[in-house]
């Protein structure tokens, strides 16, 4: 029987192997683990076979055969027959590829597939709207994010300066037509002038064209000077 883990979540997949893996022993089984370093052709045909004359239970690990290519090679061309063995195999594996994964579905009596989720890109423009609510904690928390997902801060201060910006066209024309932007980021920044007087909006424009060209020019340090910017809001 064969009994197959695998994914590029490998905490999961390996903390689920084990679990099942555990449970046969609590029933009585013996476990042997083949890895790339001390599998052999022999071994495994014993394996694939051997069967006690006192009738003991055997569990074989095939962890991680893709670390090396002969092991990996035996394995998914006898699949069939370590699935049919006597004997249990569970199948500790990364990542598979589509052939393998097919085999591995078709032979195995049970298949555990763990996934990590893909990291989303961070969205620069959640600091903008972070602004747009003047919340200080989520926009420093934001900012730092921001950062570490590898955004300047040339980045960052026109992103920031670009809604402020938006904040100012919306405090000074009736609609987005006339402001000349879209609806969509004129229209929140229209809902969003409660948060703002008019000496605000002024005075941030200022502060960030200010923190842009000073960081620029060596006068100041940008990181330092927009992220004490950002704890002022």
């Amino acid at each position: 029987m064969l009994y197959s883990f695998f994914g590029t979540d490998v905490i999961a997949t390996r903390a689920n192997a084990q679990e099942f893996i555990a449970s046969e022993k609590e029933k009585g089984a013996s476990v042997t683990r083949f890895t790339g370093n001390n599998w052999t052709v022999g071994d495994m045909e014993q394996a694939l076979g051997g069967t006690s004359l006192f009738g003991d239970v055997h569990l074989f690990v095939l962890d991680t055969p893709g670390d090396n290519t002969d092991m990996q090679t035996y394995i998914f061309k006898h699949i069939k027959e370590i699935a049919e063995s006597p004997n249990t195999f569970v199948l500790l594996e990364e990542k598979l590829l589509a052939p393998q994964k097919k085999k591995v579905e078709k032979y195995s009596e049970q298949t555990s597939e763990y996934t990590l989720e893909k990291e989303k890109p961070f969205n620069i423009f959640a600091l903008a709207d972070a602004l747009l609510q003047r919340d200080k904690k989520s926009l420093w928390i934001l900012y730092t994010q921001a950062q570490r997902a590898g955004h300047s801060s040339e980045e960052i201060v026109g992103t920031l300066f670009w809604q402020v910006k938006m904040i100012a066209l919306a405090n000074r024309t009736q609609g987005a037509e006339e402001a000349g932007v879209s609806n969509f980021p004129y229209g929140k920044a229209k809902r969003a002038l409660h948060h703002f007087s008019e000496e605000d909006i002024e005075t941030m424009l200022t502060q960030l064209v200010t923190i842009y060209h000073e960081g620029h020019g060596g006068v100041k340090d940008m990181d330092g000077a927009l992220e004490e910017w950002i704890l002022q809001r």
